[in-house]
C-alpha cells in the first residue's frame, strides 16, 4: 500500500525493511511515529502527505502496529535491566563483595 502511493522510505528505513525480522521494530518505530505527526529520525521529504495517507488506512489494520511497538519497547527495557544486572554482577564478582 505504501509503495502503491508513490512513498519511498528514507535509507535508513529501507535498511531495517531489508533486515526482516531485526528490522521490525525500527519499522513499526517508523510507521507509529508517522501515525501520530511525531518526529522520526530521518524524516521523508514528503511527511504531510505521508501523514494523511496513513491516517486514511482502516485502523483495524494498523490496530496491531502500536501494540507490537510497545511489545518491544517493553522487551528493550527488560533487556536493558538484565544488562545492568550482568554488569553490576561482574563488577562486584570483580571487587570480591559476592562469592
Amino acid at each position: 500500500m505504501y509503495y502503491a502511493q508513490g512513498f519511498t522510505l528514507t535509507p535508513l528505513y529501507q535498511f531495517y525493511a531489508s533486515m526482516g525480522f531485526l528490522g521490525s521494530f525500527g519499522m513499526a518505530y517508523y510507521f507509529c511515529r508517522l501515525k501520530k505527526n511525531k518526529k522520526v529520525i530521518f524524516p521523508p521529504e514528503n511527511k504531510e502527505s505521508i501523514v494523511v495517507f496513513l491516517n486514511k488506512i482502516n485502523p483495524t489494520y494498523t490496530a496491531w502496529l502500536k501494540k507490537y511497538y510497545l511489545a518491544c519497547l517493553i522487551a528493550l527495557f527488560i533487556y536493558s535491566i538484565f544488562i545492568i544486572l550482568s554488569i553490576l554482577k561482574i563488577a562486584l564478582l570483580k571487587l570480591d563483595i559476592i562469592a
